[in-house]
Order: structure tokens, then C-alpha cells, then sequence
């Protein structure tokens, strides 16, 4: 055999030997067991949500948990561990999501994971966060469905995650009890398609039932839409005396124009996305006057009074780190965002770097060192910071955000 022909068959068989390691090593990267840290004194946290795309404005509020870990590792650490945060982002996309997730699980082992911004995309990686056993919380994503997708994959085991921000069964009842003390009756509701959208209005209507109310007119339309003014006729041509809104800031300002182009002096009620920044970048004037729900004593002004200086603090914490972000009128998710990544940091110094440790403590420790509440407590039956009860109405008025008080 010639020297030129042991040198290409050698070449093949050094080839091959490569494209068996790299899929080896792709193997690995994708196996069914966590990559987990055991005993490493760094706590691996996986942030994931809409950095880019349609729902940006949403994935820029988890730099609230970004700036709070940075804080920790300023200080110190808690008892010898520091905190390196993964960032990814899922685009608003639940298949890409699911692929990051699976990364940040089984690649670089985190020990916890934040976000996703999205409901689609939080139901679609529920699955792998139970099986893997790393606890989640959301501190933006609403949709009631996330909450009873957990509880069914718990069944009668540990529930693995956790929210910060406000259900939409919770802004539904604020917003029926609302409506109830109007005294309004014909009520409209319009929604995007997407199942943040779809789950709001399953909401409205669960709501409206318990007063005994059935809206005229019910109206979906696709995400962004650039013109929502034939929606907003069918409203108005059902005589609706309130138009109830579940979509995000941008669909919302096109509701907002379109009823004032049309001359529509209904309220229009709007779920919690009223308040991204978007909404009255773009809807202008038109977006004065419109009511949305938030937790009562929280970021939005007063009239009468300051905010909390719980609020505050944890403010100054973000624009430390973030001093181009957003300001504090525009950033109430922020605070959510920090009240997540202040509960992993209560749990750690109580757990160490163990995900299921971690998942226990925070669902056993009194929480007392977040923006949001003076305490948050969850317990084994419910893993939500807010409810009904906890929710009041605020105002856009002269572009700000205020109290609504009546």
C-alpha cells in the first residue's frame, strides 16, 4: 500500500473520530439528567424571556433581578456563595424557549431559572422545569393556566414553581369588582389570539359570572396588529358601556386610538400590559383616561402621598446597574422582577446550591426583604404573591400612572 493512500485513510479515520466526539458531546449537552453544581459555591441562575422582538418591553424588566444579584455579589455573596446569571433570550418564540430552557437545565446546570415573559412560552417549558427539579419563577408572564399547569405536574409532589406578578384570575376579579361599583352592563371584550390573550378572556367572563353579567360582544385579533379600528366599531355598535382590553401595550394604543378616532367616550379598562412603556409611547393623547389594575401601595403615584421606600430602595438597586433603564413610573414589573431575585437569595442563604433545597425554602421562608410587600409568605397550596384583594385600579393622566381613587 502506497504512502499517499495510509495518509488519506488516515486522514478518514481522524475525521471520523471527530464527528463521534462532537456528537458525544452533544449527547451529554442533552441529557435527561440536570447538569448540576452539587457542592460549588457559585449558584447558577438562568434568566429567560423576551429580550428582542414584539415583547421586548417585557423581557427588560427582568434587569430588576440582574441588578439585584449584582448587588448581592457586591456585597459579598450570602454565606460563601455568589450568583452568575445566564441570560437568554427566547424572542417571545415557546419552541426556541424550550431549547434555551433545556440548555440552561442540562449545559450549564443552573440551580434556578427566571421568567419567561410570555405565557405561551411559560406553559411550554413547564414540563422540562419538573422534570429536571429546578425551581422557576415568573415574575411577568400572567396567564392563569401557568399556575394550574404546575399544580398538575406536581400532582402530589412538590410544585416547582412560583410567581411574583400578578395572575390574571387576580386582575379579573379587581376588574369585575370595578365594573360592579360603575354600575356598567354591556361590556366588551377584546383580546389578542394568543393564549395570554385567549386566558384573560376566559377570565373576564369567569369573573363577570359570579355579578351576573354577560358581555355583548367578545373580539379577538392577532398580536400586533397595526389597526384595530374595526374592532373597536363592533363595540361600539353593541352599545358597550366599558371596553375590556387583554393584550399588550402595543394592541392596547391601537384600541386607545382607534376609540378616540371613532368617538368612543366608554372607559376602556385594560389588563396590567396597559402599563408597558409602549402603550403610551404609542397611543399618545389617546391614551389618557384609560384605567388598568395594579397592586395597591406598589410603584404607581399618589396624589396624596410618596411611595413606599421599599420601592425606592430597590429602585435605586436597578439604576445603579441599569442607570439608562427604565424610570421608576414605567417600572412596576422591575419590582417584580427584583422581588424574584431577592426570594432566591433568602433561599439560598438558608439552602446553599441545591435546586430541590432551594425550591423548599422558598416556599417555607417568610420573605421580608423584597420591593412589592412588607412580607410574602407562599405556602405548599399556593405559590402566588398576589390576589384579588390585593388589587386596585390606576389612571393614565397626563401620561402618568396614578392611584385611581373613587
Amino acid at each position: 500500500m502506497g504512502k499517499k493512500l495510509w495518509v488519506i485513510i488516515l486522514g478518514v479515520l481522524l475525521a471520523l473520530s471527530t464527528i463521534v466526539g462532537c456528537t458525544r458531546t452533544d449527547n451529554m449537552q442533552t441529557s435527561n439528567a440536570p447538569a448540576k453544581n452539587g457542592d460549588s459555591k457559585v449558584i447558577k441562575v438562568g434568566i429567560i424571556g423576551a429580550r428582542t422582538g414584539p415583547s421586548a418591553t417585557l423581557g427588560q424588566y427582568l434587569d430588576g433581578a440582574i441588578a439585584a444579584f449584582n448587588k448581592a455579589n457586591d456585597s459579598g455573596g450570602v454565606n460563601g456563595h455568589t450568583f452568575e446569571v445566564i441570560v437568554r433570550d427566547d424572542e417571545a418564540n415557546p419552541t426556541k424557549s424550550k431549547e434555551l430552557v433545556k440548555n440552561l437545565l442540562y449545559k450549564e446546570g443552573v440551580s434556578v431559572i427566571i421568567g419567561p415573559t410570555n405565557t405561551s412560552n411559560a406553559l411550554a417549558i413547564m414540563p422540562e422545569i419538573f422534570k429536571a427539579q429546578v425551581p422557576l419563577i415568573d415574575p411577568v408572564a400572567t396567564g392563569t393556566k401557568i399556575g394550574e399547569e404546575a399544580k398538575k405536574l406536581a400532582k402530589d409532589g412538590k410544585n416547582y414553581f412560583f410567581r411574583t406578578t400578578t395572575p390574571d384570575y387576580a386582575q379579573a376579579d379587581a376588574i369585575a369588582h370595578y365594573v360592579q361599583k360603575k354600575k356598567s352592563q354591556k361590556l366588551a371584550i377584546l383580546h389578542d389570539e394568543t393564549a395570554y390573550g385567549k386566558g384573560g378572556m376566559k377570565e373576564i367572563e369567569a369573573a363577570l359570572e359570579k355579578i351576573k353579567i354577560k358581555p355583548v360582544k367578545e373580539i379577538g385579533f392577532p398580536m400586533s396588529s397595526s389597526d384595530l379600528t374595526p374592532q373597536v366599531l363592533e363595540a361600539k355598535e353593541a352599545q358597550a358601556d366599558a371596553i375590556i382590553v387583554w393584550a399588550l401595550g402595543h394592541d392596547q394604543a391601537q384600541i386607545a386610538k382607534a376609540k378616540q378616532k371613532l368617538g368612543i367616550t366608554a372607559p376602556m379598562i385594560g389588563s396590567t400590559a396597559m402599563q408597558q412603556t409602549n402603550f403610551r409611547e404609542l397611543a399618545g393623547d389617546a391614551a389618557n383616561g384609560n384605567i388598568s389594575i395594579w397592586p395597591s401601595d406598589h410603584v404607581r403615584l399618589k396624589k396624596e402621598g410618596d411611595r413606599p421606600k421599599r420601592i425606592t430602595d430597590a429602585y435605586n438597586v436597578y439604576k445603579k446597574y441599569f442607570p439608562k433603564g427604565y424610570s421608576i413610573d414605567d417600572g412596576g414589573s422591575l419590582m417584580f422582577a427584583y422581588d424574584a431575585a431577592m426570594i432566591v437569595i433568602n433561599a439560598v442563604e438558608k439552602a446553599g446550591n441545591d435546586p430541590v433545597a432551594i425550591r423548599d425554602a422558598i416556599e417555607s421562608v417568610a420573605h421580608k426583604n423584597i420591593a412589592s410587600k412588607d412580607q410574602l409568605q407562599y405556602s405548599p397550596d399556593n405559590h402566588e404573591e398576589w390576589e384579588g384583594k390585593d388589587i386596585g385600579m390606576i389612571i393614565v393622566e397626563n401620561h402618568k400612572l396614578y392611584e385611581l381613587k373613587e
